[in-house]
């Protein structure tokens, strides 16, 4: 009895732990996608800040990205490249 509860108790732990593994594979994705959205937003033609300036405002609407997203990602831009607002959608 003793042994299986030890067993189930290591399987939910090496669960945890490839759970937690996963966020974090899941977190540096998110980031690396925000610079490189940030790299051609500060770097890329205007036909490639188009389609990221939509890629962002989509990502905003499904609440994929937040205000404190946004402003990372076009901190430093020049205002006329910096040619949308979000808004948020309200309830």
């Amino acid at each position: 009895m003793q042994n299986s509860v030890k067993k189930s108790f290591n399987n939910k732990y090496v669960l945890d732990f490839t759970t937690y593994q996963r966020f974090l594979d899941y977190l540096k994705t998110y980031q690396a996608i925000k610079d490189i959205f940030r790299n051609i937003l500060l770097f890329g033609k205007y036909k490639e800040k188009d389609l990221v300036i939509s890629q962002v405002k989509d990502c905003y609407d499904k609440n994929l990205y937040n205000d404190k997203d946004i402003h990372c990602i076009t901190k430093d831009i020049s205002k006329e490249k910096n040619r949308f607002v979000f808004r948020r959608k309200e309830l």
